[in-house]
């Protein structure tokens, strides 16, 4: 890949190609990273009622297990309020949030570190300010997960997953209905001879539920997607498989308005063993309308997908095949039937993948994971795009107008604490924390940077309490902020 600014060419599909002019990709406005040295990656993100952002996933860097879920609150412009940690001594991660009436919120997601099993399915609710209110997990011996969820109308919710611990097969897919207070009501599984899994599920206009995600039973051949459809006590009304004779897959499923379904997730080459984009148009009752693939010659993905006002698809995802680095986030737009409008990737010279978009305003907030920007080898990644069309000329700035070392938060701290810092264009920036006497307590960023929005992570654990600061040296500007450690 020949190496290209953050917003890239606009890649037109050779099958596409028309004399009509094709719609505008969004730009970026904005973008943020949250995370440590280690390993965090983002999966999910809900807009709240205060105009900010819940994003969640899992992070090596911090907690007391080899992965504990992540939680990280933010303003309307992506600017930390606060972050939290949960889990245990094992691996913890979440991988579902919505907000409550009550101003806090439902996480969804796995545990090994606690309940019944190996693993099970962990959901907890947290009030607005991160404070954990309670946990249950769902399972019994086996490998038991949760993937997705919503919440119901009588106030209760409904998680979709995989279900090891007994069955038919060797993991049917798992349905489990709850009250609001996360006690079960009842559960279901789904499934043949072999495994199933669930990665999404919504409420359907009937009162019923939709989930989506493979089938190892009932396939053309190792796996291929898997549809199923039941009434609001779960009971299965309809199920429908989509694929080839490799691996294919179903990320995330959405109604549309007149009553059908659409799919985004990923199809295998059974020749090659490269993945393309997976885009698949259901009726009511589950009948295939149409299924559409995009891709390169490297593997391309698709994680979430929503119809839009003009009746087309928007997806998010990942692709290996085009932009700038190993992989990069992508985004596509198709019309109707499926075929391409625009499609464009985002990212640097690592690697990138989007795994959620949202509208937002007057254009959009997508969030996944990058190991090009940020503190750590992948960090959460949190991206404010422009709407579809608006014409660049009248487009807001994207960079800032001069390098800035903003004050940390929070301050003071005990032991950690967040360093945030803009570049006008892409600089040679270094980024130190001293002591009061001005020798370099340690260096947290030291090399070339894209401009933007940055931050890291400075943890202060294995030092004295007391005055320290922070300076952020970017060609001849040179700032310093002032940071209190206190124990």
């Amino acid at each position: 890949m020949q190496p290209r600014a953050l917003l890239g060419l606009l890649l037109v599909c050779s099958s596409c190609v028309s004399s009509v002019a094709q719609p505008v990709a969004p730009e970026v406005l904005w973008m943020r990273t949250f995370g440590g040295p280690g390993f965090e990656k983002a999966n999910a993100i809900t807009p709240t009622s205060d105009g900010g952002f819940v994003l969640v996933h899992m992070s090596s860097s911090y907690g007391a297990g080899d992965f504990d879920r992540y939680v990280v609150k933010t303003d309307s412009n992506g600017i930390l309020l606060w972050d939290s940690i949960y889990g245990g001594s094992d691996w913890d991660e979440t991988w579902a949030v919505w907000e409550c009436a009550d101003g806090g919120f439902v996480l969804v997601g796995t545990t090994k570190s606690f309940g019944y099993g190996w693993w099970d399915g962990y959901v907890s609710k947290i009030d607005a300010a991160g404070n954990e209110l309670w946990s249950r997990a769902y399972g019994c011996d086996g490998a038991d997960s949760f993937y997705d969820g919503v919440a119901t109308p009588d106030g209760g919710c409904a998680f979709a997953g995989n279900y090891g611990s007994y069955g038919y097969g060797s993991g049917d897919l798992y349905l489990v209905r709850t009250d609001a207070a996360g006690d079960t009501l009842w559960t279901r599984t789904y499934g043949g001879y072999s495994g199933e899994r669930a990665y999404a599920m919504e409420s359907t206009a009937d009162g019923g539920f939709i989930m989506a995600g493979f089938t190892e039973s009932f396939t053309a051949g190792w796996r291929d997607a898997y549809v199923v459809k039941t009434d609001s006590a779960g009971n299965e009304e309809w199920t429908r498989t989509v694929g080839g004779e490799a691996d294919d897959e179903v990320w995330d499923i959405a109604q549309t308005a007149h009553g059908g379904y659409v799919a985004t997730g990923f199809v295998t080459s059974a020749v090659t063993g490269d993945e393309d984009v997976l885009l698949t148009r259901l009726d009511a009752e589950g009948g295939v309308t149409w299924s559409r693939t995009y891709g390169g010659a490297d593997n391309d993905r698709g994680y979430c997908v929503s119809e839009e006002s003009d009746g087309g698809f928007l997806i998010a995802g990942y692709s290996g095949s085009y932009g700038a680095g190993a992989t990069d986030g992508w985004l596509l737009k198709t019309d109707a039937w499926g075929e391409l409008l625009w499609s464009q990737p985002y990212g640097g010279g690592g690697s990138e993948e989007f795994t959620k978009i949202i509208h937002y305003s007057d254009g959009y907030v997508a969030v996944g994971s990058t190991q090009s920007w940020g503190a750590g080898g992948w960090d959460f990644w949190m991206v404010r795009l422009t709407a579809e069309g608006t014409p660049t000329e009248e487009r807001p700035p994207t960079m800032a107008a001069s390098a800035v070392l903003h004050p940390n938060y929070p301050n003071p701290f005990n032991a950690r604490t967040r360093i945030a810092f803009d570049l006008p264009a892409t600089s040679l920036a270094r980024v130190e924390v001293m002591d009061i006497l001005g020798r370099t307590v340690t260096v947290l960023a030291d090399g070339v940077l894209p401009p933007g929005a940055h931050s890291v992570w400075f943890d202060g654990g294995n030092l004295s309490s007391g005055l320290y600061l922070c300076r952020l040296q970017a060609g001849a500007f040179s700032q310093t902020q002032k940071m209190i450690l206190v124990k």
